[in-house]
């Protein structure tokens, strides 16, 4: 687990494989590293890829996700994608033996949100779980009765449901030749995704603390003196005046001409994500559950104002644990720094025919990726407001899943040492 997840190199980009209509194929090797192992895995990976699923360019395109052993995997963000995944054109398949395995949350999910079913023999509980779905009895009492590889079937269509009819699955013939493809594709994803990560050598306890205070990652050492790759660009030293502390986020957000009161409704939406990325994401794992339930209760008070529950929840946190203002602090640059981001890859996007301003947004993301912030916030100035807003609140859901994986190592490593 350490080797796969802590080397600080990502070998995977789920928003160019759903938007480029790649096949990704992830064995977790369940075998080898076992179930619980395994199902930590999958869960951060649903995550990676829900998190591009969110970003996606060309919604219109389905994208099919199929997770076997599907009752493995069944917290966050799994529920959320059955949920909400049509609307970025997501669709899911899951694998399992019977209904009880699945959770309320997902079964309801899975209810709620799939109009079109396929029944193959089932168990007589399982029949009667779903029974409700065909009002013939007939039908009904056939549903622990099929014959092999048949299946009683209603499909949605044009928002109409179909009656229901019994599918025949026939098996395709086998394909010429069928090992020396699978051979040659693993050959080709050991040469992409794993040849270039070989030398990178899991981070330290050290090292992971210091990357969630200062938002960098420290030199690979065991890699020849190399980076380590991550899913932020590359910042090197700031030179006087261009930190990214130093810039108005709405300056490199192109929005400067917004309004006093809009610009005060998206920093407390700004504010909130940070307070809620923190407490679930760090402090519930390096706190006591006593302590984290006292400052999930001044979190939650409706009595007192924002400004004060926040002061006080602070203060609280400052005693409870020595490393709070940095790592908060961390956080806030984090999100700044992915929200200028955002932005270049939606500049990137709408003028991506116009060589001239395409050479401008890459200019500013060559500066940004230096660290001169002030450059690029002056580049990005020669842009138009670019709804801010709205794009916004988006960006802020995919920074908080994004976050999630490398805090919850992070947080666990120092729980640990503590």
């Amino acid at each position: 687990m350490r080797n796969t997840l802590g080397a600080g190199a990502n070998a995977l980009d789920f928003r160019s494989t759903i938007d480029g209509n790649t096949i990704t194929l992830i064995d977790l090797a369940m075998p080898a590293i076992g179930t619980h192992a395994a199902r930590v895995t999958g869960t951060l990976l649903l995550q990676q890829l829900w998190a591009g699923a969110l970003g996606r360019r060309h919604r219109n395109k389905p994208h099919i996700v199929a997770i076997d052993e599907a009752h493995l995997f069944q917290t966050n963000p799994l529920p959320q994608m059955l949920a909400e995944g049509r609307k970025f054109g997501i669709g899911m398949v899951l694998a399992h033996q019977h209904i009880g395995q699945l959770t309320h949350d997902v079964r309801e999910a899975l209810s709620a949100n799939s109009a079109s079913f396929s029944a193959f023999s089932l168990s007589v509980r399982d029949a009667h779980e779903v029974r409700d779905r065909f009002d013939d009895p007939a039908i009904q009492r056939d549903l622990s009765r099929q014959n092999a590889f048949n299946a009683i079937t209603t499909i949605c269509a044009d928002g109409r449901q179909s009656p229901a009819f019994t599918l025949k699955v026939e098996f395709a013939d086998k394909q010429p030749d069928c090992e020396g493809t699978a051979k040659s594709i693993e050959a080709d994803s050991i040469r992409k995704l794993v040849e270039p990560y070989r030398a990178y050598k899991p981070l330290t306890d050290k090292e992971i603390i210091e990357t969630l205070k200062t938002g960098t990652l420290a030199v690979n050492e065991h890699a020849g003196g190399e980076e380590r790759i991550n899913a932020t660009p590359k910042r090197t030293q700031a030179e006087s005046g261009q930190s990214l502390n130093e810039q108005s986020i709405f300056s490199l957000l192109g929005a400067g001409k917004l309004g006093g009161d809009e610009q005060d409704r998206y920093m407390d939406r700004i504010n909130d994500a940070l307070w809620i990325d923190y407490l679930y994401n760090y402090a519930e794992f390096l706190l006591s559950r006593e302590e984290f339930a006292e400052v999930q209760r001044i979190y939650s008070q409706t009595d007192v104002d924002k400004e004060a529950r926040c002061e006080e929840l602070a203060a609280r946190l400052e005693e409870l644990l020595p490393d709070f203002e940095d790592m908060f602090l961390g956080n806030a640059l984090d999100m700044k720094s992915d929200l200028v981001y955002e932005r270049i890859g939606r500049l990137e996007n709408l003028y991506a025919h116009d060589s001239d301003m395409l050479e401008l947004v890459s200019e500013a993301k060559e500066k940004a990726n230096a660290g001169k912030w002030g450059d690029a916030a002056e580049t990005l100035g020669m842009f138009a407001n670019d709804a801010i807003s709205a794009e916004a609140l988006a960006s802020q859901s995919r920074i908080i899943s994004r976050l999630k994986s490398i805090g919850r190592r992070a947080a666990r490593a120092a729980k640990t040492r503590r």
